[in-house]
């Protein structure tokens, strides 16, 4: 046993009292300072463990802060809908604290005017294998701030390649589709002003016209304004 201790400090030996007695005063020195050795080096991996349990710490906190304050929305629904994880700015942009969030219908907060298209999307992506997008409007809590938000899905499937879980993505695009609108009027409102300026109107008609608002314009059907 003397010799397993001094040639392998690291491997356990069961020790009696009388085994100590047959060790000669020079290996005791060898056995004492193989001992100290061993204990010095299970004491320089304890402390590595820690350094590499805080560094991994330190990294899944950098990562759950980067999902969460993300400038996307990001959940995880089940195949029903069911919202199992969301991310902080999932659950600003829907007016709700992060618990209340988890284990809501996705369905909940679509705005009822878009519930169709929503179904349709979702249905649509039983068989999917690649990234869908879809683009409706959702309602904050108090279902007055309505918004449009794009959404990315990305399907999880199971070991029997069965829809398992589902990672949706959402974008705030209700600047966006503010800015198609705009456009869309002004373009109809090109198009009408083109329109008014190839009719034959009369002096009286046309002075008639430059008195009237845009929107007074844009709400009177044309041969209205070539009879004013």
């Amino acid at each position: 046993k003397t010799k397993q201790l001094l040639h392998h400090p690291r491997k356990p030996v069961c020790l009696n009292p009388t085994d100590f007695q047959n060790i000669a005063p020079g290996e005791l020195g060898k056995l004492i300072y193989n001992l100290q050795t061993h204990q010095i080096e299970l004491e320089m991996q304890n402390e590595q463990l820690h350094s590499t349990q805080a560094e991994l710490q330190k990294s899944k906190d950098s990562y759950r802060a980067l999902y969460d304050n993300a400038p996307t929305g990001y959940m995880i629904l089940n195949p029903e809908g069911k919202i199992l994880q969301a991310n902080l700015t999932s659950a600003s942009m829907l007016g709700i604290s992060q618990q209340k969030l988890v284990t809501q219908s996705f369905n909940h907060f679509i705005n009822p005017a878009d519930q169709d298209i929503f179904y349709l999307w979702f249905k649509s992506l039983e068989g999917a294998q690649h990234k869908e997008v879809c683009e409706i409007r959702l309602e904050g809590q108090s279902n007055t701030d309505n918004f449009w938000v794009r959404l990315e899905y990305k399907p999880i499937l199971d070991h029997q390649d069965k829809l398992n879980q589902i990672y949706l993505s959402m974008s705030d695009i209700s600047e966006q589709k503010q800015s198609e609108l705009i456009q869309h009027q002004h373009s109809e409102t090109l198009k009408l002003l083109n329109k008014l300026l190839s009719l034959p109107l009369k002096e009286h008609s046309l002075e008639k016209l430059l008195e009237m608002s845009l929107n007074e314009i844009l709400a009177t059907p044309v041969f209205h304004l070539q009879s004013r």
